[in-house]
C-alpha cells in the first residue's frame, strides 16, 4: 500500500491484495463501528443472561485467543452475577492449549506447577459436570491463575479480586537518580511531582523502520526504546506480585547496572493480565511507545 494514495484507492488495493476481490474483507470495511453486523456474531450485553450452561474457559497469557476468553468471562458475569463460568489461565500460548504445556515457552522456563495436562483437566471437569465426579482440585474458585515465577496457583472470585493491593507510580520528567540515569530515561516516582513539567516526544511518522513486530521472547535483557519514552523507578525494596487487570505484557529485564547482579527493569505496556512474582532489588520501567 503506497503512502499518499487516496483512501478509496488504498482500500481497493487491499481488497485485491490476494488476487480476486475479497468479499468478506469488503463486508468488514462496510461496518467500521460495532453495529448489528458485529453484535450478532457473538453474545452481546444482556444476551449473556441466556447462557445458562456451565462453562470452563482455559487460556494463556500469551495465547492469541486470551482477549476473547476474558471478554466472554467478564461479560457473562457482568450480565449474570450467578453464572457458572470458571476460568483457568497460566503461562501458555495457543500451542499449549492444543498440545499441552511446554517446559520452555519462548525462552521462559515454565514453573513445574504450570506443566499441566490441560486436555485431561478438561475431561475431569466434564466428569464433574456430567457424571457427578469430584471437581478438579485446581479449580477452586471462578478465577484460577498461575503466578509466573512463584511455582504456585492462586484463586480468586473475580478478575478484579486477583490483586492484593496497589503500588502507584507517577510519571516525572526528572531523570532517575543514581546509575539508572543512563540514556534519556525519566523518573517513575512514588510521589506526584509538584510542578507541571512535561516530556516532549517527537516522532517522524515518515520513518516507520520500527514497524516490524519486536522479536525476542518472554524474557529479554533490553528494552526497545526507539520512538519511546522510558520512565524508571528506584529499585523495589520488597518482592512484589504483579497482577494488573489491564496489563498487556510484562517482561523482566536483568542487566548489570551497578546495583548488584540481580537489578533490572520491569517493562509494562497496557491491556493484558499477567500475574508474576517480582523479586526485590528490581526497578519498574514504564515504556510509552508512539
Amino acid at each position: 500500500m503506497r503512502s499518499g494514495t487516496p483512501a478509496a484507492n488504498r482500500t481497493g488495493e487491499l481488497e485485491h491484495a490476494l488476487g480476486d476481490r475479497n468479499l468478506i474483507f469488503h463486508n468488514w470495511l462496510d461496518h467500521p463501528s460495532y453495529d448489528r453486523f458485529w453484535q450478532k456474531l457473538i453474545p452481546y450485553k444482556e444476551q449473556f443472561r441466556r447462557v445458562k450452561i456451565p462453562v470452563l474457559a482455559t487460556t494463556g497469557y500469551y495465547a492469541g485467543g486470551e482477549v476473547g476468553t476474558l471478554y466472554y468471562f467478564t461479560e457473562h458475569y457482568r450480565a449474570d452475577p450467578h453464572a457458572n463460568h470458571t476460568l483457568l489461565i497460566g503461562p501458555y500460548d495457543d500451542g499449549s492449549m492444543q498440545h499441552g504445556a511446554p517446559a520452555n515457552l519462548q525462552g521462559y522456563p515454565v514453573d513445574q506447577s504450570a506443566l499441566l495436562d490441560l486436555r485431561e483437566l478438561r475431561y475431569q471437569w466434564f466428569d464433574y459436570i456430567f457424571k457427578g465426579a469430584d471437581k478438579p482440585a485446581l479449580l477452586q474458585d471462578r478465577v484460577n491463575y498461575q503466578v509466573m515465577g512463584s511455582n504456585e496457583w492462586q484463586h480468586a472470585p473475580s478478575v478484579e479480586a486477583m490483586g492484593r493491593g496497589t503500588l502507584k507510580f507517577y510519571l516525572d520528567a526528572a531523570a532517575p537518580e543514581g546509575d539508572a540515569s543512563k540514556g534519556d530515561a525519566h523518573r517513575l516516582a512514588l510521589r506526584k511531582a509538584s510542578d507541571s513539567t512535561f516530556v516532549q516526544h517527537n516522532v517522524n511518522l515518515a520513518d516507520r523502520a520500527d514497524a516490524a513486530l519486536p522479536s525476542g521472547g518472554i524474557l529479554s535483557r533490553s528494552l526497545q526504546t526507539r520512538n519511546a519514552v522510558v520512565f524508571v523507578s528506584d529499585p523495589l525494596k520488597h518482592g512484589q506480585q504483579l497482577q494488573r487487570p489491564v496489563l498487556r505484557q510484562a517482561r523482566l529485564h536483568d542487566q548489570q547496572d551497578g546495583r548488584g547482579p540481580h537489578s533490572g527493569h520491569l517493562r509494562a505496556a497496557a491491556q493484558r493480565r499477567l500475574p508474576a512474582a517480582i523479586r526485590s532489588g528490581l526497578r519498574v520501567s514504564r515504556q510509552l511507545c508512539a
